[in-house]
């Protein structure tokens, strides 16, 4: 602990953690501690307690916090997830691509039938996380052409062939010197 005290690589909230307890062992009060150390008290205090409660590595970290609880359950988000794996021509729309604003609006307006409320307050942002979070991305299509023409490699080495005849016939005009010299570049 007093080599991570003495540290400058790791997170300044550890080391300073770390220094206030090694400070705290040696018998010093907390308003010492909290001098030596440039904090207030109340920190040295809190730093002290979650070592006494929940060991050392919570005592130089930070405990997690319990946050605001979820709105939409997960049920409706995997409804929306199907929503957005639709294309928006099957749905009746004229779109051929979902953008953020067409499936926000069409999961607003189809939330409640679909029994899932918690999304009639959906936000864009919102609606992006999911979507993140679920690696879908119904804005971004990637079209790959079918191959249909029984005969297409025929076809492309009869292409392939004429455009390489065209470059060596292009070559060998160029090596050419012109007329009336009689030489060639070789």
């Amino acid at each position: 602990m007093e080599k991570l005290s003495r540290s400058r690589t790791q997170e300044k909230r550890g080391i300073q953690h770390a220094a206030i307890l090694l400070d705290a062992a040696a018998g010093m009060s907390d308003g010492a501690v909290a001098r030596r150390n440039g904090v207030n008290r109340h920190t040295v205090a809190l730093c002290a307690r979650k070592f006494l409660q929940f060991g050392l590595e919570a005592a130089l970290g930070e405990l997690p916090r319990p946050g605001k609880n979820r709105c939409i359950p997960d049920d409706a988000i995997a409804w929306a997830l199907h929503c957005a794996c639709r294309k928006p021509k099957e749905l009746g729309y004229s779109y051929e691509l979902w953008t953020y604003a067409l499936l926000q609006q069409h999961i607003r307006k189809h939330c409640l039938h679909a029994g899932h409320p918690s999304l009639s307050g959906l936000s864009r942002s919102k609606l992006h996380r999911m979507l993140t979070q679920g690696e879908i991305r119904p804005h971004k299509i990637r079209y790959c052409v079918e191959r249909r023409d029984p005969e297409f490699e025929r076809k492309m080495v009869d292409v392939l062939h004429v455009y390489k005849e065209a470059a060596e016939s292009q070559r060998r005009s160029q090596r050419r010197t012109p007329e009336g010299k009689g030489r060639r570049l070789a």
